[in-house]
């Protein structure tokens, strides 16, 4: 909303830094939008400049707690965005294998199950992992990567 995607302010300046944004940068819902919208405002500094009680009245609490946290008055709880668990398929076999042909063939019935587990979960893939576990207790790993999700 602002000229720069993030701007550094010293906090005795962030009032008249957030004055002149639309009070869409508040992230509130449309209905109030739409109702500052009919009272003629659309910028946060008069927004602020309008006493809390009314607001509250005509909107409920939405605005009074989203300009508190814009000025810094009160905190807001980040909810972070988890990792979705990867899809994994896997064989262990009772003796060491070591012929490209035999990895290969065993790399190829894994590939369909592999397959079948993102395609439940509507899922596809940048990147793909192959983890060789070796009897002297080595890792190793193959990385295949696409331009695209396929």
């Amino acid at each position: 909303y602002g000229r720069l995607a993030i701007a550094v302010v010293p906090s005795d300046k962030t009032t008249s830094a957030l004055a002149d944004l639309p009070v869409e940068a508040l992230r509130l819902p449309s209905p109030i939008i739409e109702g500052l919208a009919m009272l003629g405002v659309s910028r946060i500094g008069p927004l602020a400049d309008i006493p809390r009680a009314p607001l509250a009245l005509r909107f409920g609490p939405d605005i009074s707690r989203r300009l508190d946290q814009a000025f810094g008055r009160i905190g807001e709880a980040i909810v972070p965005v988890r990792p979705v668990d990867p899809v994994e398929v896997s064989r262990n076999f009772a003796e060491p294998i070591g012929a490209a042909e035999t990895i290969a063939k065993y790399i190829g019935k894994l590939v369909p199950l592999l397959c079948q587990g993102l395609d439940e979960r509507g899922q596809g893939v940048r990147r793909l992992d192959l983890l060789l576990h070796r009897v002297d207790s080595r890792t190793e790993a193959i990385r295949v990567a696409t331009a695209m999700p396929v």
